[in-house]
């Protein structure tokens, strides 16, 4: 018989200040088969190839005792578009155990990560937001998706970057996060971020993973939950983050994202050096980012007429007014 739950998901509010984790009912049906499955829904806020999507992630679960509970391989050729989910059904062997650890595995196209959410065999609901992406150095972008908070207010995860084809320096291949230590503590809606809030981006709470994504046929080196062990777990390191990521081959040169959501700043974008996707365009800022060359320019408005980019033609417009066509083929504009 199924049972239907809702599910709490662990999101950093106010822009990650030390402080307060909120929890979040993501979602409100999600039905999980009494016992031999659980069920992880992945919402995605951004994709790497230019219409189809990216490739849906593979599932790895494992219960605190370090045993290999089920496996579902990275779908290579199936897609999920940006701003929608799929829910991928993990069998699990022996049944009813608890998959407290979870493997996110990216795909030859990668995607973005804005949430996902864990329904264990019993109904316990568990789950995590890409804003930590940002929060432990990793590739981030902002999403369009929204999520409920326990207020009922609307918010917009970040999106942490996984997947993606060969070695590249820095770039997160996979993730395995420890979902515990992502939800609530007692009967209240919220606990307190411990005092170094790097902890939750290392040790039993994260682990990244940057080994290349490799043809299909060929064999992957394993990875630390591959040869899996409560000591590799518990003694990983965080990654050194590097000062700029070489990313994949540009896929968004033709691409540009206007977004009219406050909390989105073409700015902090550009100005951050892990941010990773198009072009972007922030209309409560102002402000448009070159994401290539981490420039950024005002947008062209009655007070400035020129040194500035206007939206309408999407070109730049210099003192003499003239106007450089920037030549997307593919503008998106978020609310």
């Amino acid at each position: 018989m199924a049972a239907l739950v809702v599910l709490d998901i662990v999101a950093l509010v106010a822009d990650l200040v030390i402080g307060i984790i909120q929890i979040i009912p993501l979602l409100n049906t999600h039905n999980v088969p009494d016992g031999s499955t659980s069920i992880v829904r992945v919402g995605i806020g951004l994709y790497n190839t230019s219409s189809l999507g990216g490739d849906i992630p593979g599932i790895t679960v494992w219960n605190e005792d370090g045993r290999r509970l089920g496996k579902v391989p990275t779908q290579g050729g199936k897609k999920v578009e940006a701003g929608s989910y799929v829910d991928i059904v993990v069998p699990q062997n022996p049944a009813k155990l608890q998959p407290t650890y979870v493997k996110i595995e990216g795909g030859n196209d990668s995607v973005c990560v804005a949430y996902f959410g864990h329904a264990w065999p019993d109904g316990t609901r568990r789950g995590w937001l890409g804003d930590m992406g940002k929060m432990c150095g990793r590739e981030w972008y902002y999403s369009n998706t929204y999520v409920t908070q326990a207020n009922g207010t609307q918010y917009k995860p970040y999106c942490t970057w996984i997947g993606g084809v060969g070695a590249i320096a820095g770039w997160t291949t996979e993730m395995t996060i420890h979902t515990p230590e992502f939800s609530s503590v007692g009967q209240s809606n919220d606990f307190s971020v411990p005092p170094d809030p790097s902890s939750l981006c290392r040790g039993s709470a994260s682990a990244w993973d940057n080994k290349p994504i490799v043809s299909s046929g060929s064999i992957r080196r394993a990875s630390l939950f591959g040869v899996f062990s409560l000591f590799s777990i518990l003694t990983a390191a965080m990654p050194t983050v590097q000062n700029s990521i070489p990313p994949p081959a540009s896929q968004f040169q033709s691409t540009i994202v206007g977004s009219h959501y406050a909390r989105h700043n073409s700015t902090a974008l550009c100005s951050n050096t892990r941010s990773y996707g198009p072009d972007f365009v922030s209309f409560h800022e102002g402000v448009f980012c070159d994401m290539t060359k981490r420039r950024t320019t005002p947008l062209c408005s009655a007070a400035k007429t020129y040194d500035c980019y206007d939206w309408n033609s999407h070109s730049f417009v210099d003192r003499k007014l003239k106007k450089r066509k920037m030549g997307y083929s593919d503008v998106i504009e978020w609310t």
